[in-house]
């Protein structure tokens, strides 16, 4: 594409010429699973009251590339993906904090109604969001050992038992709900708010999973508020005017977040080691996911 000008097409809710270019990092996810995330981002574009990326194809038609960099030993995947304008809805102060929940409510019941309805591709494959490859060896984080290797004793610890009690939790969701294509990583900094739409960005994640997993990623930061209750309530009356929300689902909610809560310090640990300012924030990071693992029951 020529970012000189203009890209192709109409602009629809994206900007006309900027763009996002996106390297994965190696091992995290091959080819005929990015070319997937890309599939069902076509197909989401239909839903006029949603907003999302779409990638830029080259003038072959491709949209995937193999690059290589001086200095950097293997080749990394790489798309371009069209940019959505509009503030992030977790930096946003416009509008009232119940509303924006309201917002992240509803674009969460937009997602799973797509999902429940659209029929998947021949070949088409995402990763599993299950506690096995979420919370396990085989999460693309290496082994659970390893992850947490930079952590204090204390916490390693309380990381461990979060894992297996949100494993727990994680298995019992799925009982409850079944599994769909979630996004599985939409909290607030990847909600954009679009002027006509709800922008929903970063599809990295997307996969198969108990859309509870969904709910927990959003809600994690209210969780620790002192009005929790009612930005539940506000994201809720956002899911229920898209989707029916069963209040069943709620008894697993903690014991997701504690998955959550686990997996993210996981995360971050493992980061550190190559990513300067992960390394420099997890002593910071620390006390703060100790003290809300301590509240939840880790």
């Amino acid at each position: 594409a020529d970012l000189t000008r203009p890209l192709p097409g109409p602009p629809g809710p994206h900007h006309p010429s900027r763009v996002l270019v996106r390297v994965q990092r190696p091992g995290y996810q091959d080819a005929a699973a990015i070319r997937s995330e890309l599939l069902w981002l076509d197909a989401l574009q239909a839903d006029d009251r949603l907003a999302v990326p779409l990638a830029v194809a080259d003038p072959q038609g491709e949209r995937l590339h193999a690059i290589r960099a001086p200095g950097v030993p293997e080749a990394r995947l790489v798309t371009v993906l069209r940019w959505l304008p509009g503030p992030i809805l977790g930096g946003s102060r416009r509008g009232p904090l119940p509303e924006r929940y309201r917002r992240m409510g509803e674009s969460a019941a937009r997602l799973h109604e797509h999902a429940s309805r659209w029929q998947t591709p021949r070949g088409f494959r995402r990763r599993e969001n299950d506690a096995r490859r979420t919370l396990g060896d085989e999460s693309g984080l290496g082994t659970v050992e390893a992850s947490l290797a930079r952590l204090r004793r204390p916490l390693r610890r309380r990381v461990e038992r979060g894992l297996a009690m949100g494993a727990e939790a994680m298995a019992a969701a799925e009982r409850e709900t079944g599994v769909m294509l979630i996004h599985a990583d939409l909290h607030a900094e990847n909600l954009v708010a679009h002027a006509q739409r709800l922008g929903v960005i970063d599809f990295d994640d997307c996969g198969v999973g108990s859309i509870v997993y969904d709910f927990a990623t959003a809600l994690a930061r209210a969780r620790h508020a002192d009005d929790w209750e009612d930005r539940r309530e506000a994201f809720i009356e956002g899911y229920e005017r898209v989707r029916r929300f069963d209040r069943g689902w709620l008894e697993h909610l903690d014991g997701v977040f504690v998955a959550r809560l686990a997996q993210w310090m996981r995360w971050a640990s493992s980061r550190a080691g190559d990513n300067p300012r992960f390394g420099e924030a997890l002593p910071e990071w620390m006390p703060i996911v100790d003290r809300r693992l301590r509240g939840l029951g880790a």
